[in-house]
C-alpha cells in the first residue's frame, strides 16, 4: 500500500521508532507494526492518518515541522 510505504519511509527519515510514532499518533505499537507489515489496512478514521490529540503524521510530513 502506497500510504503505508510513505509513512514507513517518512518515519525512518525522521529517525523515529515505531513506539515513538505510535505514541505521537495515539495508536498502539502493535497497531502501527501491523499497518507497516501490511497485516492491517488503514482507514481514514485511523488516528495516524487523521490526527489525534493535535498530531497528524501526514500533516507533519507535509509541513516538515515535526
Amino acid at each position: 500500500m502506497r500510504i503505508i510505504s510513505s509513512i514507513k519511509s517518512a518515519r525512518a527519515a525522521l529517525g523515529w521508532t515505531q513506539p515513538e510514532l505510535a505514541q505521537r499518533a495515539g495508536i498502539s505499537k502493535v497497531a502501527l507494526a501491523r499497518l507497516e507489515a501490511g497485516l492491517a489496512s488503514p482507514r481514514l478514521s485511523t488516528p495516524l492518518l487523521k490526527g489525534s490529540g493535535g498530531f497528524s503524521f501526514v500533516g507533519c510530513i507535509r509541513s516538515r515541522e515535526c
